[in-house]
């Protein structure tokens, strides 16, 4: 199947090429950033169809969705967290906040079950050094 992947990659160049050359002098630097999104989400759909119909596999599953609403609340919670003055104390406060919801919500809503796995083998490892 890597015919197809390289007929994808060639379109993929050609979409790129033609969208920056309609949007950049229209929208100058946004629109470079708007042709590479189009340029990727085409690739990205062709590929995904082509998996769907040709190969009848599904890549996306009920927990892709509980992730991208993961992503949400924590893009929305990252939103109120107060501003502070000095950028590093900022970028760390951020950074753990961020994270330790986003790992949380993962683990509790049990969208990978790879995560789920290390977190338990991780728990038990500290209970047997416990003890």
């Amino acid at each position: 199947y890597y015919k197809y992947d390289l007929i994808f990659l060639i379109a993929l160049g050609f979409v790129a090429v033609i969208t920056n050359l309609i949007f950049i002098p229209i929208y100058g630097i946004t629109g470079a950033a708007l042709a590479s999104a189009i340029s990727v989400f085409s690739f990205n759909t062709a590929r995904y169809f082509f998996l769907l119909f040709k190969m009848k596999i599904q890549p996306f599953s009920l927990n892709t969705i509980k992730v991208l609403i993961i992503c949400a609340v924590t893009f929305i919670f990252n939103y109120f967290i107060p501003v502070e003055r000095i950028a590093i104390v900022d970028i760390l406060i951020r950074s753990i906040l961020i994270a330790s919801l986003f790992g949380v919500l993962i683990v509790v809503t049990k969208s990978s079950e790879d995560i789920n796995s290390v977190i338990l083998k991780v728990f038990n490892l500290i209970r047997k050094k416990l003890k």
